[in-house]
């Protein structure tokens, strides 16, 4: 019984990856968009007015009371570093299951050694759906830039921030800087931006603005160290089978060669038992980690404009990503799932919500399985499997009981 549970529970979890590498994948293709002509005014006499002392407590406030936060009002006044490192979905750290995603499994090990523990793709892939992994954007045309505010010297669980040119030169800072931080607005971000981050229910496209120089009263004389995960995505042939998986590093801003640690890592890690592997998404988009021979696409841009004999490339790996996932053994276990777990209107409500008409899918003579079972077929064909898993995983995070 537990081996067919365990069985159970790695095909959804393939299913829920694959999902989140699509949506990633998308994202950072059109992740390098510049502002034009945003208004980022802040009022410091607006109403509403908080401290944060807590990145935990922040996220939570902002996950029940979204729109109560929405340009409320902020302090610093303990003190928040900058890590020029963002999270793949900023708030992914505390959302509910998330905590249990980054635990480590005993079947997440690859081997271990006295210093470190090195983990399985799929091991790795958990851990960033579960919050970690950072990306680096450069300064958008305007020289904004957009960075971390930490309290808990991890990047992956610390709030966005966007911060103007005359702010970041006039304090000159850096990944480590300590600043005492007064009137920051938590605001919507500005559309050119946002669509760097991918959606995830319950989780508002927002971060802190720091546009004047007042609004920062203190600099320490030191950089402090910040944990920062930076992530890409794998694809690999092992045992004649195509996988993809999310893979990151963990690294200390402090630490002597860091990048270079990086670097080799990745190298590494995509030949390790057995894998021939290839990055498809670069890490770093200001100063790239993955070398050329080991990576596909160095930059958005390029990821966007890449041709194949087929046509577009990220079409070609998303079809791959999806085809590789969405077939007969996961769909019967997902179509499980739904027929335990999901009624009649929301499954219609799923598939209204992804275009599909209800008149091609759904008879109201036929029973909840057989409709849940076109459903699947017409995802499958349509390639919208993971927008109907991603729907079922924001809502009903428990019956996946990852």
């Amino acid at each position: 019984m537990g081996c067919l549970i365990s069985t159970r529970m790695t095909i959804i979890t393939e299913a829920i990856k694959a999902t989140k590498i699509s949506e990633s994948l998308e994202n950072y293709a059109i992740s390098d968009s510049d502002i034009k002509d945003m208004n980022l005014d802040v009022d410091p006499d607006g109403p509403r007015r908080d401290h944060v002392y807590s990145e935990e407590r922040f996220w939570n406030d902002v996950f029940n009371n979204p729109s109560e936060t929405l340009d409320k009002r902020y302090d610093f006044s303990e003190g928040a570093t900058i890590c020029e490192w963002l999270p793949r979905i900023p708030g992914l750290h505390f959302k509910q299951g998330s905590k249990l995603l980054r635990k480590t499994r005993k079947t997440d090990i690859e081997y271990k050694s006295k210093s470190w523990t090195h983990l399985t793709p799929l091991g790795k892939s958990r851990k960033v759906m579960g919050g970690l992994g950072t990306l680096k954007f450069p300064p958008d045309i305007n020289g904004y830039r957009m960075v971390t505010l930490t309290l808990g010297n991890s990047a992956s669980s610390g709030i966005p921030a966007l911060i103007s040119p005359e702010v970041w030169s006039h304090f000159k800072l850096k990944t480590g800087s300590k600043i005492d931080i007064f009137f920051a607005a938590w605001r919507s971000l500005p559309h050119h931006w946002s669509t760097k981050f991918a959606t995830t229910r319950g989780i508002p496209k927002a971060c802190m603005m720091i546009k004047d120089v007042n609004q920062i009263t203190t600099i320490s004389n030191k950089t402090f160290p910040i944990r920062y995960h930076p992530f890409s995505i794998m694809k690999y042939v092992k045992d004649g089978a195509e996988f993809f998986d999310f893979v990151f590093v963990n690294i200390d801003s402090h630490v002597d060669g860091g990048r270079e640690q990086v670097y080799r890592f990745l190298q590494e890690y995509k030949y390790h038992e057995g894998r021939v592997g290839q990055y498809l998404i670069e890490p770093d988009m200001s100063n790239p980690l993955i070398s050329d021979g080991d990576i596909d696409c160095h930059s958005p841009k390029e990821l966007r404009e890449k041709k194949t004999s087929s046509g577009a490339y990220l079409d070609l790996i998303l079809h791959r990503v999806h085809d590789s996932t969405f077939k007969g053994h996961s769909l019967d276990k997902i179509k499980s799932l739904m027929d335990l777990h999901l009624n009649a209107d929301t499954i219609k409500r799923y598939a209204d919500g992804m275009g599909l008409n209800p008149n091609i899918w759904y008879l109201d003579s036929n029973t909840l399985s057989s409709n849940n079972a076109t459903l699947l077929e017409l995802c499958v064909e349509t390639k919208k499997t993971p927008f109907l898993i991603d729907e079922i995983l924001e809502e009903y995070p428990d019956i996946f009981n990852l």
